[in-house]
C-alpha cells in the first residue's frame, strides 16, 4: 500500500469512529464531500473535520472545527503518523477524547417561554 493510499484508508477509519459515537450521543452525520466530514449534535453543535491537503506522505493532519450555535467554539487537532492517530499533545486518540470532541464546552442558553434568551 502506497503512504497516501495508507492515510486515505486511516481519515476513513477515524471518520468511521466519530461516526459510531457521535450517533451513539445522538448525532448524525450532515455531509462528507471531498474528504471533509460535517456531523451534527444535539443543541445546534457542530463539527467539521478537513484534513490538510494534498494528502501525501505517511503523515495526515486534520482539523476539527466545533461550532455552538452558529459561533466557533474551539479547534482540535488529530494527526495520523506511524500507524495511528493521536491528539495534538501526541497522546493517542481515545474513545472519550472522540466524546469530548464532538461535545460543546459550555451548555446551550438558556431559553424563556417565548424562545429568547
Amino acid at each position: 500500500m502506497t503512504p497516501v493510499s495508507a492515510v486515505i484508508v486511516a481519515l476513513d477509519g477515524l471518520y468511521g469512529r466519530f461516526a459510531v459515537i457521535a450517533t451513539g450521543l445522538e448525532g448524525h452525520i450532515a455531509s462528507i464531500s471531498r474528504g471533509i466530514l460535517r456531523i451534527e449534535m444535539p443543541d445546534n453543535f457542530d463539527v467539521v473535520f478537513t484534513p490538510a491537503y494534498p494528502l501525501s506522505g505517511s503523515t495526515l493532519p486534520v482539523t476539527a472545527t466545533r461550532d455552538h450555535n452558529g459561533n466557533r467554539e474551539s479547534a482540535q487537532l488529530f494527526i495520523y503518523d506511524l500507524g495511528a492517530w493521536t491528539s495534538e499533545a501526541g497522546h493517542p486518540l481515545s474513545d472519550e477524547a472522540i466524546r469530548k470532541c464532538l461535545m460543546p464546552d459550555s451548555p446551550p442558553p438558556a431559553y424563556d417561554s417565548n424562545g429568547t434568551v
